[in-house]
């Protein structure tokens, strides 16, 4: 059965309210709403007042904090829950502080049933305590006047102490069939009189057994002197306690909850404080609500910390049934390519599922109805659904609700009991609650797998592009020292011999050809020579990484006068031949990007073979750089050599660092760790 509802939405997006709406028909009610967007049209619409206030934050015209503060003005008592898509943290807990029960955001719209359902709850009980408080005042002020009545006008004594115990019982009758605790105490903290809600809290046979005892008498010490202390305050102060949440205990079945308590000051006819009247309403039904659904929120941040699907699926079921106490649950996710729905978990210990797994388009199973139609489905009694497939259990009753990512089913969360009708409004709260933070944690384990996997395959494609640059860099060198030095040295030769040769009268213009023509050849061939070094030196694969990296630093030091310190450690053996190009490579770049950039007058380079694992750096007194705006840039604008440099030391499974500061130089490190020596 639906409940009505009259809601008034402050909304500019008739989308959104219609969004709202919907989700308010799904959690069981039927709504009748009316949407404004302005100041003036809020203020019609209050008249009559609404059963509840939906209002965005920001409106191009109006606010919610300014719908608050109206609402406020005009002391009207309706529930007002924000549902924003732009309200921060401390702009809500303002709005909180403003009068508004909760706020919903807008991408997250499960839990608006339940902020709802909170706000109408908390109204409600608002309003049973005042009518209970009015009626007990009411009470009192009826007694008190029939005993003026009778005490000043009846002169029969009997027919006055009739009427007075007439009037006596009815408000005894009265008290004692409200569903709150109501009682009456001393400025001693004694009862001078108490309802049977209290006396069976309090463990009693009788209201009398509590008259002219404290709660000392009945309660531990602790949790009486903390009643005593508030009572004192109240009695003290003459300002009443609102709605205080403090520990239930219940001495009749030893059960522990929460109370909301309101103690008033009780005053005589002169005004001074003589006593106070008490009044608790049992919210241990809404406080374990919280309490779970703050539970799911925490397992939520958990698991969107875990990178394995499996051992998600796996946690949501537990904590379904421990924390939501489901004895049968399972996680099923959409297989796409199969078309099926697939049990990924269940809390049917080690025996196996009878139906791992459900075509998407047949007729039966509720979790194939839930996934398909994306919404949640409650049966009372499964024999009544022939959808209904029993997968091996003493199901009666069944609880499904769809996990949704961006409006798109993946896959579905049920929890199945023995008992027939085993599931209620707030059951199916906190399952919705558990499937939201189950499909984000799911979606993001997801989507970091699929960025891991394409990491590694642009790392193993990065490997492989910079192996053939290699051979490639090899493959050139060696042709232009073979093939094109040789033609070179052939050519110089031959000219050389044609010099030799001339007859004495030749012309000396041909002699100074022939000669620039040898110069010439021999500056090609050093020209040759250097290329083929720089592409690859041939002594980096002939004697090692220490013979190419000091021949490599002399080099550079005379070409650009810088002062460079070389240091090898625990290089004496070869190192594998991938890691000698990387690390020959890594300092070549690093030297590079010095020349061009760092206006350095000094560079130490030092290379540590050390427990299986090489350390490199390279460090300059340059001008340094911001690494915070190296890091705002796109990876575009960062320079290729950096990008280069990470990626080559990637390639071998090793870390690459960089530190720089304005004015300090700047350090370029790697750790490369060396493959296993098998044993002999």
């Amino acid at each position: 059965m639906t409940t009505p509802l009259r809601v008034l939405i402050v909304e500019d997006n008739p989308d959104d309210a219609e969004l709202m709406v919907l989700r308010l028909v799904e959690e069981g009610f039927r709504p009748q709403w009316q949407l404004v967007g302005t100041e003036a049209e809020y203020l019609a619409a209050l008249e009559p007042p609404p059963d509840l206030i939906l209002a965005d934050w920001r409106l191009p015209h109006f606010s919610g904090l300014r719908a608050l503060q109206l609402l406020r003005q005009r002391g009207l008592d309706i529930p007002f829950v924000i549902v924003s898509g732009s309200i921060g943290e401390e702009a809500a807990v303002d709005a909180m502080r403003q009068g508004a029960y909760d706020y919903v955001l807008k991408d997250r719209p499960a839990r608006l049933g339940l902020a709802v359902r909170h706000a109408l709850e908390e109204k409600r009980i608002r309003q049973e305590r005042q009518q209970t408080e009015e009626a007990l005042r009411a009470a009192l002020e009826t007694a008190n006047q029939s005993r003026r009545v009778l005490l000043g006008v009846l002169e029969d004594q009997k027919q006055a102490q009739e009427a007075l115990a007439a009037e006596r019982n009815l408000l005894r009758t009265l008290i004692d069939n409200l569903p709150d605790a109501i009682y009456v105490k001393d400025t001693a903290g004694r009862f001078l009189a108490a309802n049977t809600a209290v006396t069976r809290l309090m463990g009693a046979a009788k209201p009398d057994e509590l008259l002219g005892k404290t709660d000392f008498d009945f309660y531990p010490q602790n949790l009486a002197a903390q009643f005593l202390a508030d009572e004192q305050t109240v009695i003290r102060t003459g300002r009443p306690l609102i709605n205080r949440e403090e520990p239930l205990m219940d001495m009749a079945t030893g059960g522990q909850g929460w109370l909301s308590t309101t103690k008033v000051p009780l005053r005589d006819g002169q005004g001074q404080v003589v006593g106070l009247v008490g009044i608790g309403r049992d919210i241990t039904e809404r406080r374990q609500l919280e309490e779970r659904l703050n539970t799911i929120h925490a397992l939520g941040q958990k698991l969107v910390l875990t990178r394995d699907m499996a051992e998600i699926a796996q946690s949501v079921v537990d904590a379904a049934q421990q924390v939501l106490r489901f004895p049968i649950c399972g996680l099923w996710l959409v297989d796409e390519e199969q078309n099926r729905l697939v049990l990924w978990a269940h809390t049917l210990g080690p025996q196996a599922p009878e139906i791992p797994s459900l075509p998407l388009d047949g007729e039966r199973g509720i979790t194939v109805a839930v996934a398909r139609s994306g919404q949640p489905i409650t049966l009372p009694d499964v024999s009544q659904d022939p959808r209904y497939v029993n997968g091996g259990t003493a199901t009666r009753s069944e609880l499904c609700v769809p996990l949704k990512v961006a409006g798109r089913v993946i896959g579905v969360l049920n929890a199945e009991s023995e008992h027939l009708d085993a599931f209620g409004p707030g059951d199916r709260q906190l399952m919705e609650a558990l499937a939201d933070a189950t499909a984000i944690a799911l979606e993001n384990a997801r989507l970091l797998e699929a960025v891991t996997t394409h990491r590694e395959e642009l790392q193993r494609l990065s490997a492989q592009l910079m192996h053939a640059q290699e051979e490639e860099r090899k493959h050139i060198s060696q042709e232009l020292h073979d093939e094109i030095g040789q033609s070179l040295t052939a050519i110089r030769i031959n000219v050389a011999t044609m010099k030799e040769q001339l007859p004495a009268e030749a012309s000396p213009t041909v002699r100074e050809q022939l000669e620039e023509t040898l110069m010439l050849a021999d500056e090609t061939l050093e020209r040759v020579r250097e290329m083929s070094r720089s592409l690859r030196p041939s002594m980096l694969d002939d004697v090692g990484l220490p013979f190419a990296l000091r021949w490599h630093v002399n080099r550079y030091a005379r070409r650009v006068d810088l002062e460079v310190a070389l240091e090898m450690v625990g290089l004496e053996e070869r190192l594998p031949p991938e890691v000698e190009t990387v690390l020959y490579r890594l300092v070549q770049e690093a030297l590079n990007n010095i020349a061009k950039h760092a206006q350095a007058s000094q560079v130490h380079i030092r290379l540590e073979r050390h427990n299986g694992t090489v350390y490199a750096s390279i460090e300059d007194n340059g001008r340094g750089f911001d690494m915070q705006s190296l890091a705002r840039r796109k990876p575009a604008e960062r320079g290729i050599g950096l990008l280069g440099m990470r990626e080559r030391v990637a390639s071998v499974g090793g870390r690459f660092r960089i530190h720089s500061s304005p004015g300090q130089g700047t350090r370029v490190s790697a750790e490369i760790p060396l493959p296993a020596t098998p044993a002999p």
